[in-house]
């Protein structure tokens, strides 16, 4: 079973692009170029370890597999390749 620290998690967030807004919980908005784009994913603020299941929601809801999300977290997967991958799979439009 996986477990990584949910500070760990949101931290590879934001260092992807992800922006941090404070609701009743933690909403993660991946940006590009200023702008905000559908792709999201939530924590619960009292929420301390990521689970194999919170960590297959959060994959899912970002659009990654668990093992791209956990290369994500270390650092395997760049800011440029996590666009490619999302722009392949139909979730972004091409930047270019």
């Amino acid at each position: 079973m996986t477990e990584i620290p949910i500070s760990r998690l949101i931290q590879a967030l934001l260092n992807k692009g992800f922006e941090r807004v404070e609701t009743h919980h933690i909403m993660l908005w991946f940006v590009v170029k200023g702008t905000r784009t559908p792709i999201h994913t939530w924590v619960s603020h009292g929420q301390r370890k990521a689970d194999d299941w919170l960590i297959g929601r959060i994959a899912k809801e970002i659009h990654l597999s668990k093992r791209e999300l956990l290369r994500l977290v270390e650092c395997e997967i760049s800011r440029e390749e996590y666009i490619r991958l999302l722009e392949q799979r139909g979730r972004l439009r091409p930047l270019s």
